[in-house]
């Protein structure tokens, strides 16, 4: 009956419509709650930290490759330079939210004041000798 009716890249069209009010609609009944500041600080610790924690993991890797050829950052220099390749990547965060831009993108450590990485950030700190 409806293919009587309506030809194939109609019935796409309709489709496509539907579709898409359909997303829209969804979008707009369930907007997700705004997000607190310790929400905020929270999701930039993470992300800060899983960007320093690769940089230093990469590094260790280097290092057991070519010893003589690897030197690390200080460890405030490499946290600033992992911010700042945050804030270049357009406040890129990995789990589909943008931080908003009068929010600062800083580490805020925790009770321990340390970025561990499990463990990796002290075998850094002791392997790879610094530049």
């Amino acid at each position: 009956m409806f293919n009587t009716l309506f030809r194939p890249h109609q019935l796409m069209l309709i489709f496509i419509f539907v579709f898409v009010s359909s997303l829209l609609l969804y979008a707009n009944i369930f907007k997700p709650e705004s997000r607190t500041k310790t929400t905020w600080q929270t999701a930039v610790n993470e992300t800060i930290e899983g960007e320093f924690c690769s940089s230093v993991k990469k590094d260790l890797t280097a290092w057991e490759i070519s010893k003589d050829v690897v030197h690390r950052k200080s460890f405030e220099n490499q946290l600033t330079t992992t911010i700042s390749n945050i804030k270049r990547s357009f406040g890129y965060f990995p789990k589909l939210f943008t931080v908003p831009p009068e929010f600062p993108i800083k580490y805020y450590f925790d009770e321990s004041n340390t970025l561990s990485c499990d463990g990796a950030t002290a075998k850094w700190l002791i392997l790879v000798p610094q530049t």
